[in-house]
């Protein structure tokens, strides 16, 4: 198919995570170790680094909208409210729900998985308990996806590399939901909302 493809990649260590996002005109990376965003739009580059206070997006954001809310005094109203059925409509749209995950799930389409692994504790014997019931992962390796798992005995800590590589048609996630939407009972939906 001609249809252009959105890849999701990248790796990681006990040093970092990369990851990184490739479509049809964009790139964007993200370092968790540096917590720097750059990326390309077009012909356009740009790069955004975060402030080395070490505080997280996330931190931040939350900072803003709570110094941003205002405290209203509330505001009793006197006739009763009318019962919701949102636990209604919520159970007519979870199996289906699901129905949509999984095939959103099976649309993504894994390029590359690659996992090492080395197992180590502080007690040796805890160490190669580990190992033997961490072998059995290896009979999952393909062309595409490979996975290793060694043993230090001389080591406390484990450590472990990761790279990995999916890709997703957006022609083929809209399609989905589209019809997704379409099967779910409106019908009944539109009486409960009522």
């Amino acid at each position: 198919m001609m249809v252009p493809k959105i890849h999701f990649s990248g790796n990681g260590s006990r040093n970092g995570f990369v990851f990184k996002l490739k479509a049809l005109g964009v790139r964007l990376e993200y370092g968790t170790t540096s917590r720097e965003m750059r990326g390309r739009f077009l012909w356009f580059k740009f790069r955004n680094a975060n402030s080395t206070s070490g505080e997280s997006v996330f931190q931040r954001v939350s900072q803003e909208v709570t110094s941003r809310r205002k405290v209203t005094p509330s505001t009793s109203s006197t006739s009763p409210k009318k019962p919701s059925n949102n636990l209604a409509i919520l159970k007519l749209i979870l199996p289906n729900l699901f129905k949509l995950l999984k095939r959103l799930l099976g649309s993504i389409h894994a390029d590359e998985i690659y996992a090492e692994l080395i197992v180590a504790t502080s007690d040796p014997m805890t160490t190669a308990v580990l190992y033997g019931a961490l072998q059995p992962v290896s009979m999952f390796d393909t062309d595409r996806r490979t996975f290793r798992v060694g043993v230090d005995f001389e080591r406390e800590s484990p450590d472990f590399d990761l790279r990995w590589s999916f890709s997703v048609r957006p022609i083929v996630v809209l399609l989905i939901v589209v019809t997704w939407l379409l099967t779910l009972p409106w019908r009944k939906i539109w009486k409960l909302w009522k």
